[in-house]
């Protein structure tokens, strides 16, 4: 899962709309919704601030992502 769908997926669950999210966080419902679909990265402040309003830890979120980085062996 991406940080986008995990973010949806505790939004969904606290049902709070993206007009919610927007508006509590005091950002565009688009950049809001960029944010959700992967299109633009969500530096770490704000991330902790989305995780305030969903009531979550930064940490819990981050660890329940898809490893998607990839190492060469030497």
């Amino acid at each position: 899962m991406q940080l986008g769908q995990k973010i949806r997926e505790l939004r969904v669950k606290k049902s709070y709309s993206l007009d919610d999210m927007a508006d509590l966080l005091n950002m565009s419902i688009s950049n809001y919704s960029s944010f959700e679909q992967g299109k633009i990265n969500i530096n770490f402040s704000k991330l902790e601030e989305i995780c305030k309003v969903l009531e979550t830890d930064v940490f819990e979120i981050l660890n329940s992502l898809e490893n998607t980085y990839t190492y060469d062996e030497m």
